[in-house]
């Protein structure tokens, strides 16, 4: 039986613009230490797998929140949250790119020479 808090943060996952449903490459107990209970139901599709149902207004903001998922996932939708994630995984790669050493006072003129 659900307690009321738990009743009402299931409930804050739905009503929202777009259908969300995320499949995520671990068990439904393991994803719920990742993710709190307002971002959406957690249905085990298997003793291995969940998927995600909820929905938003903002799915930009919804792709970050599943950055905190530790497992291979996949966004099946919308198609406004997958594209959200894919510019939030450019944007994360780009910042895991090292910028060029600086270079040494004189190496350029011995470079040169």
């Amino acid at each position: 039986m659900r307690t009321p808090p738990q009743t009402l943060e299931e409930h804050l996952a739905d009503g929202w613009t777009y259908g969300v449903e995320v499949v995520i490459d671990a068990p439904a107990d393991t994803v719920a230490q990742w993710l709190p209970r307002n971002l959406g139901r957690r249905d085990p599709s298997d003793a291995y797998t969940t998927r995600l149902v909820a929905t938003t207004d903002e799915p930009d903001w919804y792709a970050e929140q599943l950055t905190a998922i530790k497992a291979p996932f996949r966004v099946v939708g919308p198609r406004g949250l997958r594209e959200a994630a894919e510019a939030l995984g450019r944007r994360l790669l780009g910042a895991a790119v090292r910028p060029p050493e600086p270079e040494e006072p004189g190496e350029a003129a011995a470079a040169d020479g």
